[in-house]
């Protein structure tokens, strides 16, 4: 009985039919791809690139949390965003 219950919640976070928005397979796979071309953007001093594209990923992860109902996920994508604007503030404006 116990075995089942776990298996019942997994599947409620993986299997993609319990949500409801279509567009969340292109949404993370954008989120997904930005974050990694902002990382290498980054990571080679294209901050120009690198920041806008992170802020991007952090913020298309966020809203494929909310509609996941991932508490987690939402906190850490939010964290990535403020990390993100304010890498973005003290790249452009300082």
């Amino acid at each position: 009985m116990f075995i089942m219950k776990v298996k019942t919640k997994m599947n409620k976070f993986t299997d993609y039919k319990n949500i409801k928005s279509g567009f969340k397979m292109p949404i993370e796979f954008i989120g997904v791809l930005s974050g990694i071309i902002g990382s290498f953007s980054v990571a080679n001093g294209l901050f120009t690139i690198g920041y806008p594209l992170f802020t991007l990923s952090a913020l298309l992860l966020l809203y494929s949390a909310f509609k996941q109902s991932n508490k987690n996920l939402m906190l850490l994508q939010a964290v990535f965003l403020l990390a993100n604007i304010n890498g973005l503030y003290t790249f452009f404006l300082k």
